[in-house]
């Protein structure tokens, strides 16, 4: 059985144990399109890392992103400490994308991190023209 040793920052803790779904972390490259064929922005998602994680959903939170837009955050990702991830990088759960809004270092130690995500959904998301 997995030994739990809390994380704390700000009356938050995370167990170490409890990071038992496996999430990727990845890039996202947008594309334009062609000018000879009628389509939209092509996305392209590449592999950054496979890592455990502890999920939490939340309702009622905005905060601002990177660009100082209100975003409405629906997960909590909690992860262990991966160079160079930033609001730029996306993640992918069961099938399901979320844009990453805000990430944070817990305590500043370089040990775990906080991303605050929006669901997305899949990459084949339509448009509901009806």
């Amino acid at each position: 059985m997995a030994v739990c040793a809390p994380i704390k920052k700000n009356n938050r803790s995370v167990c170490v144990g409890a990071m038992n779904k496996k999430i990727e972390i990845e890039a996202r490259a947008i594309t334009p399109p062609t000018f000879s064929i009628n389509t939209d922005y092509n996305e392209d998602f590449t592999l950054v890392k496979t890592v455990w994680a502890n999920i939490v959903t939340v309702s009622g939170m905005t905060t601002f992103d990177g660009t100082n837009v209100e975003r409405v955050v629906t997960h909590f990702f909690y992860f262990r400490y991966i160079p160079n991830i930033t609001f730029e990088n996306w993640i992918k759960f069961r099938d399901e994308y979320y844009d990453i809004i805000r990430v944070e270092d817990l305590d500043n130690d370089n040990k775990f991190y906080l991303a605050k995500a929006s669901k997305r959904g899949t990459i084949n998301n339509q448009a509901n023209l009806a």
